[in-house]
């Protein structure tokens, strides 16, 4: 069984969550760039981890949400399939470094067992918002060369990540995932078992190590995109009341405007009913011309014989009783 805490909060932290729609003729990247200005990404200023989410459009990305949906209060799909982190910024953004664990990687699976299914790619892979229409960035207050930095004559948490099985054998769990999108066997869905979807595994035992949780609403290793997203959304309150800097999300949801949702639907008027003689000889004319029976007639035919013998056999019953 799946154990799923649910936040206390009412409302999401608008402060620390908020929408931003592409703007016209806006790919992904181009977006990824605002957001990183608007988050306050510099390379003299505040080091952080930058998490993206996406949502794509393939069979890969349509069973990857419908089983998240069990994380989901209303067992919809979510709207995430993919989490990557950006391990290096550049000038040019598709040229960005990303550190994931795809499904359908880049260059192909190879031998995954060599560095447990981590995988390098570059931004610019989902830059078609026609592919990816759903994406979020994250930013993570926690110092990138936490993880991916040699401390004190040590391996960087993510070398030791890569080279060791011991904390989660991501080629293991990649199988288990790809027998499921491939309705493969009985493959079931793995997120029932405690089973991570991948990407996020990766990701939150690196973030986790560095020591920021980005899961407290799970009991279990259920890692995924969905579980990213409700911490980003709901959690961040509990975060300050504990005097810890919160995750910053800016994110777009294809044909999903917050101020659409919130605004209240508009109610038709209707006309006001005619009344008196002359409204009701205006219905009886309307009602003949039809042809249609009113249901007043309706219940003014006789029943059929038959019909009226079994009335009255049930009335006589219910008088014995």
């Amino acid at each position: 069984m799946l154990t799923v805490r649910g936040s206390a909060a009412l409302d999401p932290a608008k402060k620390h969550f908020q929408w931003d729609a592409r703007a016209a003729g806006e790919d992904n990247l181009d977006w990824v760039r605002r957001q990183l200005v608007a988050l306050g990404h510099s390379p003299k200023g505040p080091k952080a981890t930058w998490l993206l989410l996406v949502g794509g459009t393939g069979i890969y990305d349509f069973r990857l949400k419908v089983a998240q949906s069990h994380l989901r209060h209303d067992m919809t799909p979510s709207h995430w399939s993919h989490a990557a982190l950006i391990s290096t910024v550049n000038t040019r953004t598709g040229t960005s470094r990303l550190l994931e664990t795809s499904l359908e990687p880049q260059e192909g699976f190879e031998m995954p067992s060599t560095f447990n299914g981590v995988q390098g790619a570059t931004l610019d892979r989902y830059a078609d918002p026609e592919r990816y229409p759903n994406i979020a960035l994250i930013r993570v207050p926690v110092d990138p060369d936490l993880w991916r930095g040699d401390l004190e004559n040590q391996k960087s948490i993510l070398a030791q990540f890569a080279e060791q099985r011991v904390a989660i054998d991501v080629p293991s769990l990649i199988l288990e995932w790809l027998a499921f999108v491939w309705g493969a066997g009985a493959a079931g869905n793995p997120i029932l078992n405690g089973h991570g979807i991948p990407s996020a595994a990766v990701i939150e035992s690196l973030i986790g190590a560095a020591g920021y949780d980005l899961c407290p609403g799970l009991d279990s290793a259920a890692s995924s995109p969905e579980a990213f997203w409700q911490t980003a959304k709901w959690w961040q309150a509990s975060v300050e009341a504990l005097n810890l800097e919160p995750l910053q999300t800016r994110y777009y949801l294809y044909g999903h405007d917050p101020a659409d949702a919130a605004a209240t639907p508009p109610t038709r008027k209707r006309p006001a009913a005619k009344r008196g003689a002359a409204a009701k000889k205006a219905a009886t004319a309307k009602k003949a011309a039809s042809g249609t029976p009113d249901v007043s007639d309706l219940i003014r035919t006789p029943a059929p014989p038959l019909f009226r013998q079994a009335s009255q056999l049930t009335q006589e019953l219910f008088r014995r009783q």
